[in-house]
């Protein structure tokens, strides 16, 4: 039930047990002037803490704040009660009675709750006086996430919302607002528009902003070898100004996105954060020395580096340039299923699992994540070209698998994720199967395959070659910063 039962959550389940126990026993106590079958009782406690915990209040339920944390309480104790007292009556297995239950289940309700919110204003009350001394740093509040209503951005945003947290995005739409429509009604939601190359627009979106996500770039080698100059100011330049103003801003963490494609052509069986890198392309090579620049001038903050996995999967912001969800298109739409030579290793996770791998990332302690590497995927999620050819046809056997024996893409490599799974257990919940799935049934929906704007909007490449951006950075540095 759960993926490491620690000290704390041990900690969390006897605090509850005994709540429990105390709110059932005195209400059923001061009503029928007797203590309960305890049996019984704790057959009760059992349901509790088995609901609770499939509701995630032990696990991810923690980092929830306010309300949510209220009506998570509420809605697992009320179904807690109404599936012990529908098994009580069916099987007449309990003796209790219901009206001291029910009480019961408002006083331990009040109990829970009450102590929830004791610690936090503990918590803030020390946390105050830690701040007079200079002690400690603040909580995390508000997130500014770069690139927000992107592939990546929009998924991961609609997660940080619903945990309760203000989630201000910078972005430049070069994709338009279709991703985030539905949010602007949202009182938690901020939306900055501007190019983060620009200081003036940077700064102002870091206003307030406790934590950083950077995920803003120019993605994939198509699209970055349009124009050299452009991919290297924003994928590399840029980031130098934006960990300089993080913490003049006195933001705590900061979180890049990068690539494995870092690893680039390696015939060892898997690479770990400690292997060579050996990046084939620009987009590579930008998202390295980003890296490099991270490192060394992030420590006054709590940085942290991603190299992603090849990502796939259904998103706000479609992207039909990425391998998986490119195949699946045209296994829908055309019948082929085209590979170009399928021996190349790839590693791939789901747009969700990277997402929770985020968030996993920005609240774990700041003693795991500080200046660190983290390849974020998962090991058995490693497959040759070929491999998800035959995954797509499973699920498409009326489409064709035409596999080429040449291919252009000299990148190849097997990726390690145990690093992460091991600090900060984190797991992928969905393999590149079920992804196919979701992508065909979402695909089979779309009528505008055959308009022209489908692929500008869904392609970085085509986006970015039609689009004229402005030099900033260069026109303002000395060749010798490159």
């Amino acid at each position: 039930m759960f993926k490491k039962l620690n000290f704390s959550i041990l900690y969390r389940l006897f605090a509850d047990v005994l709540i429990l126990t105390f709110s059932y026993s005195f209400v059923y106590f001061l009503s029928e002037q007797a203590l309960p079958d305890f049996l019984s009782l704790y057959f009760l406690i059992v349901f509790h803490l088995f609901i609770f915990s499939l509701l995630g209040f032990y696990t991810y339920g923690r980092t929830y704040r306010g309300r949510y944390k209220f009506l998570l309480i509420l809605s697992g104790s009320l179904f807690s009660l109404l599936t012990f007292l529908f098994i009580g009556n069916y099987f007449s297995l309990f003796s209790l009675k219901i009206k001291p239950l029910l009480f019961g289940c408002f006083l331990s309700i009040l109990l829970l709750s009450f102590v929830r919110l004791f610690l936090l204003l503990s918590n803030y009350f020390i946390y105050l006086e830690k701040k007079r001394a200079r002690i400690i740093k603040k909580p995390i509040e508000r997130i500014l996430v770069i690139g927000g209503a992107g592939y990546i951005g929009s998924v991961l945003i609609r997660k940080l919302l619903k945990l309760g947290y203000k989630v201000r995005i910078l972005d430049n739409f070069l994709y338009g607002k279709e991703s985030i429509k539905e949010l602007y009604n949202n009182k938690s939601f901020e939306i900055c528009e501007g190019d983060f190359r620009h200081i003036n627009v940077l700064t102002e979106a870091l206003e307030d902003c406790d934590a950083l996500i950077h995920l803003g770039a120019i993605v994939g080698d198509p699209a970055c070898s349009i124009s050299d100059k452009l991919t290297i100011e924003t994928n590399l330049l840029a980031t130098k100004f934006i960990v300089q103003l993080a913490k003049s801003k006195n933001c705590q963490r900061l979180i890049f996105a990068s690539t494995c494609s870092v690893y680039g052509a390696s015939d060892k069986k898997f690479l770990t954060e400690e292997s060579p890198t050996n990046p084939l392309s620009l987009y590579a090579k930008t998202k390295l020395d980003s890296e490099k620049v991270l490192l060394s001038e992030g420590k006054e903050l709590i940085t942290t580096i991603l190299r992603f996995a090849t990502c796939y999967g259904p998103s706000f912001r479609e992207r039909y340039d990425l391998v998986v969800n490119l195949l699946v298109l045209k296994a829908v739409k055309e019948g082929k299923i085209p590979i170009y030579g399928g021996e190349q290793w790839r590693p791939f996770i789901h747009i969700d699992d990277l997402c929770e791998g985020i968030i996993k990332v920005l609240f774990a302690k700041e003693e795991l994540v500080n200046n660190q590497i983290f390849n974020l995927g998962d090991t058995n999620e490693n497959y040759q070209l070929k491999e998800i050819g035959k995954i797509i046809k499973d699920v498409c056997p009326e489409a064709e698998l035409i596999i080429y024996p040449d291919s252009p893409d000299r990148r190849n490599y097997r990726v390690s994720f145990e690093k992460i799974k091991k600090t900060l257990s984190f797991y992928c919940q969905k393999k590149v199967i079920d992804g196919v799935f979701e992508l065909v049934e979402k695909i089979k929906k779309k009528e505008n395959y055959s308009d022209p704007q489908f692929f500008i909007y869904t392609s970085n490449y085509e986006r970015i070659k039609i689009t004229k951006k402005e030099s900033y950075w260069l026109s303002l540095i000395k060749e010798e910063v490159l």
